[in-house]
């Protein structure tokens, strides 16, 4: 019976994963209010025109259950439940974490 109800309520996730899939719409939406609340701001027409400008030239990979917005080969948004999620993936050279490390710690303990 448990795992009738499982398979039951995981067929209802992937229902309503595949039917709240975001679209190219939604991308260009998400974008508008990323820009405008950057800014602090109403939405204006120049956010219209880079939104645009970078919906068109991005492109949308169908993944069954989410979606994912490419553009040169780098995956800048990923969309699920009606919602688009920013992939900020840090280059392992260039971004420094900005946690200390554990002889930072020490030292500034003062035991070691």
């Amino acid at each position: 019976m448990k795992s009738f109800l499982i398979m039951c309520l995981a067929t209802a996730l992937a229902a309503a994963a595949f039917y709240t899939r975001p679209g190219r719409r939604e991308l260009v939406f998400h974008l508008i209010d990323t820009a405008s609340e950057q800014a602090d701001r109403s939405w204006r027409k120049s956010d219209l025109e880079k939104a645009d400008k970078l919906a068109k030239a991005v492109t949308i990979h169908d993944r069954i259950l989410w979606m994912e917005a490419e553009k040169d080969g780098q995956v800048l948004y990923t969309g699920a439940f009606a919602h688009w999620f920013e992939r900020n993936e840090k280059d392992e050279k260039g971004d420094k974490s900005e946690k200390a490390t554990v002889a930072q710690v020490a030292k500034l303990i003062g035991k070691f």
